[in-house]
């Protein structure tokens, strides 16, 4: 596993890492952190959606069940559209509870805006206590 690798080659502690991405990088990023068998701090996805909506939850394993998720999509995102990353959304919320942060943002493009940028710097710095 690529995450394990970097883990014992940096010595960093898994409960130390927010696994995060952009679009594709947004997709798996949901999918490793909820299937990675080690707590991880957190995970980050914008612009991304759920792979495996509908079969999502029993991937999702006991270490990070309760891991905090930061899912912000745009709206009027013409690449990855709104009704898939809804449904992601709702999908996240469904597992997480109150741990899934689902942002909804008024853009027309793929790309984030600067509030999600710094929505995800003060969540990266809530998990890792920075």
């Amino acid at each position: 596993n690529l995450l394990d690798q970097a883990i014992e080659a940096s010595g960093t502690e898994s409960t130390r890492i927010v696994l995060g991405g952009f679009s594709q990088g947004g997709t798996v990023a949901i999918l490793a952190g909820l299937s990675y068998p080690r707590k991880l701090a957190g995970i980050i996805s914008i612009s991304g959606w759920g792979a495996y909506r509908q079969s999502l939850p029993p991937k999702v394993l006991e270490a990070n069940k309760a891991t905090p998720v930061l899912f912000s999509c745009g709206k009027g995102d013409p690449i990855v559209t709104f009704p898939l990353t809804h449904q992601t959304g709702e999908v996240l919320q469904s597992i997480m509870g109150d741990n899934a942060s689902i942002m909804h943002v008024e853009r027309p493009c793929h790309p984030p805006e600067s509030t999600e940028m710094m929505a995800a710097a003060k969540f990266i710095q809530a998990q890792l206590n920075l």
